[in-house]
């Protein structure tokens, strides 16, 4: 029997594609209004200069930061994984990885199982792209079969999320930045821009800076101490990042 054609969500692939983009762009934007230094001191004056500002800013990756937005879309957005005859196989990825995203971002999902979240539905991608060949859209036993492990891979994050989160060592700005970091830790691996030796060192910096946030949280709390030593963290894994990538 010939199975029904697939209807085309134009309007709901528009609004996941729009809610993601936001998304990633929104800690981007908000890593942009790092606190500024006071001005330089000295001139025989007796003043030291004042020390550089430290901040989390994507934009200090120069064009590579142009390269990892092109990468978001291809791979988080699923644009470099199906047509635009396929839009209702694009929105169920789009969905699939905000819920991933919102999910480590929020504390309810171990760092472990969204990575391995993400890299499974980035081979259902893959899965599609290599069926897809030539063609303007995948026949549609196969795009039933590519949403239907989309569906499968969401109904197990949603599984596995935690129902009640312990307000008290909520840190959704730290988890933003290793999300991120994360994201871009793919693209380099990815786009082979990090040699597997430095890829290596990004990955214990990043696994170091969830064992510190861990420790953080074994008493059921953050004191606004520990947050701030956390956030610290992040601009010392970042940097890392930046001597790695940028141009």
């Amino acid at each position: 029997m010939k199975t029904p054609k697939r209807k085309l969500t134009k309007h709901l692939t528009k609004t996941a594609a729009v809610a993601l983009t936001l998304c990633l762009l929104s800690n981007v934007n908000a890593q942009r209004r790092g606190p500024v230094g006071p001005p330089r001191g000295g001139g025989g004056t007796g003043v030291t200069d004042a020390p550089v500002a430290r901040h989390f800013d994507i934009n200090e990756l120069g064009s590579v930061r142009d390269k990892f937005a092109a990468y978001k879309k291809l791979n988080f957005e699923g644009a470099g994984f199906y047509t635009k005859n396929d839009r209702e196989l694009r929105v169920a990825h789009t969905k699939t990885y905000l819920l991933i995203r919102n999910s480590l971002i929020e504390d309810r999902l171990e760092e472990d199982t969204g990575r391995n979240a993400t890299a499974a539905l980035m081979t259902i991608g893959q899965e599609a792209k290599k069926l897809l060949v030539d063609k303007e859209a995948l026949s549609d036993e196969d795009a039933e079969s590519i949403l239907g492990k989309i569906q499968a891979l969401a109904k197990r994050i949603e599984g596995a999320r935690l129902n009640k989160i312990n307000a008290d060592t909520l840190t959704p700005k730290i988890n933003e930045r290793q999300v991120t970091m994360e994201e871009i830790y793919l693209f380099a691996v990815d786009r082979n821009t990090a040699s597997k030796g430095q890829a290596a060192t990004l990955r214990r910096h990043l696994t170091s800076l969830e064992d510190k946030e861990s420790r953080a949280k074994t008493d059921s709390s953050v004191s606004d101490r520990e947050r701030e030593k956390l956030v610290e963290d992040t601009i010392d894994v970042w940097q890392a990042f930046v001597r790695v990538l940028k141009p």
